[in-house]
């Protein structure tokens, strides 16, 4: 679902797509949809022109997501966080994979650190303590759990 600021100037009865639809009609706010809207996953155009790297920007996430639901994950969350974020160490109580789409992180674990890049993944085992810290220009990435 793609929606925008400019579905606001558009005339009283159009209609671009289920998001264009659920703020016609006087019912809610443009707000208050995209802030649903975000909260959902969907991607939220300010802009007519953001809406090509938006596209391209669902497809990556799909095709990342399909090629980890095919190697046996199936709880997938996406992150995308910011410069110098870090995580102090933690284990999770099932397998982890990580996938980053954008950006850098680093992941510590049994005493080495691993900076992952766009399209690498690494897997941390459930149980192990890791810790991790977030790149320069920030990091969208997957973490799916088996």
């Amino acid at each position: 679902v793609i929606d925008g600021k400019f579905s606001r100037t558009l005339p009283k009865l159009t209609v671009l797509c289920h998001a264009g639809a659920i703020v016609s009609e006087g019912r809610g706010s443009y707000d208050s949809k995209t802030k649903a809207l975000k909260k959902a996953g969907a991607y939220v155009a300010k802009t007519l022109d953001e809406l090509p790297k938006l596209a391209a920007e669902a497809l990556k996430e799909g095709m990342a997501r399909e090629k980890l639901r095919a190697a046996g994950f199936k709880t997938i969350r996406t992150w995308r966080d910011k410069a110098g974020a870090s995580f102090p160490s933690h284990a999770h109580a099932y397998r982890n994979r990580v996938l980053v789409l954008d950006g850098e992180i680093s992941i510590t674990m049994k005493g080495k650190k691993r900076v992952l890049h766009v399209g690498e993944t690494l897997d941390i085992p459930k149980g192990v303590p890791h810790s991790a810290k977030v790149g320069k220009s920030g990091c969208w990435y997957l973490d799916a759990e088996a």
